[in-house]
C-alpha cells in the first residue's frame, strides 16, 4: 500500500529528480567494480568511497550502505536515516533506481538478526572498536514510541546513540525511524562493569542482542494490542466517542494546526502527538495501515467559521470517504484563521480526489490543503482547491 511518503516522492522537484538520475548513471559506471569487491576480486576498492563520488549533491541528504546476503546477492541500501524530511527523498531515489542483476535497493535498512554480523554492523556504525553499551532496557514511552534506559561504560552521548544504533541493527531502520524515542544513558565504571557480566557477553553477544531485540519487540506488540479494533472508516465519528481540546494558539502562526483553538477527536493520544510536536508514525496509532491526515481549510470570506459549520462538512466529507472505502475521519477543530477536518485514509491519491470534489460540491473554494502527521512530512502541504498558493503562509 502507498504511504504518505509515497505521495510525496512522486511530487519531489524536478531538480531533485535530475539529481537522483545523475547519481544512478554515476553508480551504473562503478557497480561492477563494487561488486567485485564484494566477491573478493578487487580489495582496493573502497565502496563507501565510491558511493559518496555518486551521491554527489545528494551526499548532504542521503546516505548508502551495502547488505550482502549469504547468496552474494548485493543490496544498495539509500537511506534518509534518521532525517525524516528526507524520507520522500529516499524513497524517490530507490524508485528510479536501474535494473541490475545480482542487486536490489532499498530506503531502510534490514534487521540483522545473526549475532557476529549484527556486532559487526554496531561496531562499524558507531564507529567503536567494541560495544560500550552493557545493558538496554526498553520501555514504553510518551506517544506510544519505545524508550530505552541504557548502561555502560563511557560518555553519556556516546552510549545513546550506540543503543540507538543497537536498536536500529537488530529491530530494522523502518522501525527504527517509527518506533524509537528517548533514550536515556547512565555511564557506569569500568571497574562496575569489569565484575559484571558485561565481559562475557562482549565476548559472546548472541544471547544479550537476542534478548534485547526480544524484549523490544513485546513492548512494540503490546503497544499494537491496544490500538483501535476497527479502522475509522468503518464506523462514523460521534460525540460521545470523543475528547475536546481547548488550546491557546500562537497569534498569526499559520504552520501546521497551531492556530486551533477547539478540537474534537478520536484519538486523543494521536492529538497529543501531535500538537505536543513528537514525531507521529501511523503505524504507532492504527493496525489498518491508516494514513493520518487532514484537511486545512482558510476561513476568511468562507462559512465555516463556527464548530457547527466545520461538524456538518465533517460528516459530509465522512460519508464520501466511507462510501468510496477509503478512510474516515478522527477530528475536527476551528482556528484563529483556519479550520481543520482530521482525516485517516488507506489511499491518498484516491482520497485527495473524492475530498476535492465533495469540496467542490459544497461550494467550498477557499484555500484549502491536505495536511500529514508523518515524521519528516508536517509542514507538506498539498493544495486541493483552485488558486490555492502552495502553503498557508503564502496566502498574506
Amino acid at each position: 500500500m502507498a504511504d504518505a511518503y509515497d505521495f510525496w516522492a512522486a511530487r519531489i522537484s524536478s531538480e531533485k529528480t535530475a539529481a537522483i538520475d545523475d547519481f544512478w548513471l554515476r553508480f551504473t559506471d562503478v557497480h561492477r567494480r563494487i561488486e567485485r569487491h564484494f566477491q573478493g576480486y578487487s580489495p582496493q576498492v573502497n565502496p563507501d568511497a565510491e558511493m559518496a563520488n555518486a551521491l554527489g549533491g545528494l551526499a548532504t541528504d542521503l546516505a548508502c550502505d551495502f547488505e550482502v546476503s549469504e547468496l552474494g546477492q548485493i543490496t544498495l541500501v539509500v537511506t534518509a536515516e534518521l532525517r525524516h524530511t528526507r524520507r520522500a527523498l529516499a524513497r524517490a531515489a530507490v524508485w528510479r533506481a536501474p535494473e541490475l542483476r545480482g542487486w536490489r535497493f532499498s530506503d531502510v535498512r534490514a534487521p540483522v538478526s545473526a549475532a557476529d554480523a549484527a556486532l559487526k554492523a554496531i561496531r562499524l556504525r558507531s564507529r567503536s572498536d567494541g560495544l560500550a553499551v552493557s545493558s538496554i532496557e526498553p520501555r514504553r514511552g510518551a506517544h506510544r514510541m519505545i524508550d530505552l534506559e541504557v548502561r555502560g561504560a563511557g560518555e553519556r552521548d556516546f552510549l545513546a546513540d550506540q543503543a540507538g544504533i543497537v536498536f536500529a541493527t537488530l529491530l530494522g531502520e523502518d522501525i527504527d525511524q517509527d518506533w524509537l524515542g528517548e533514550v536515556g544513558a547512565e555511564p557506569q565504571s569500568v571497574m562496575t562493569l569489569a565484575r559484571g557480566l558485561f565481559s562475557k557477553k562482549a565476548d559472546d553477544p548472541a544471547p544479550w542482542l537476542r534478548d534485547f531485540h526480544d524484549e523490544a519487540m513485546a513492548v512494540i506488540a503490546a503497544t499494537r494490542d491496544e490500538l483501535p479494533d476497527r479502522p475509522y472508516g468503518a464506523h462514523r465519528m460521534r460525540v460521545d466517542d470523543t475528547t475536546n481540546f481547548r488550546l491557546r494558539p500562537t497569534e498569526g502562526d499559520r504552520s501546521r494546526r497551531r492556530d486551533a483553538l477547539q478540537y474534537q477527536s478520536r484519538d486523543p493520544k494521536l492529538v497529543s502527538a501531535r500538537l505536543g510536536g513528537a514525531r507521529v508514525a501511523g503505524q504507532r496509532f492504527s493496525r489498518f495501515a491508516e494514513i493520518p491526515c487532514g484537511l486545512k481549510i482558510r476561513t476568511g470570506t468562507s462559512r465555516l467559521t463556527e464548530a457547527a459549520e466545520i461538524a456538518s462538512l465533517g460528516v459530509v466529507l465522512e460519508e464520501a470517504l466511507m462510501a468510496a472505502r477509503i478512510g474516515g475521519l478522527t477530528g475536527r477543530a476551528s482556528g484563529l484563521e483556519h479550520a481543520y477536518i482530521d482525516l485517516a485514509l488507506t489511499d491518498i491519491d484516491r482520497g485527495a480526489e473524492v475530498l476535492r470534489r465533495t469540496l467542490a460540491a459544497q461550494d467550498i473554494t477557499t484555500p484549502t490543503w491536505l495536511i500529514f502527521d508523518e515524521a519528516g512530512l508536517e509542514d507538506c502541504y498539498h493544495p486541493l482547491m483552485p488558486q490555492t498558493q502552495p502553503t498557508p503562509m503564502d496566502e498574506h
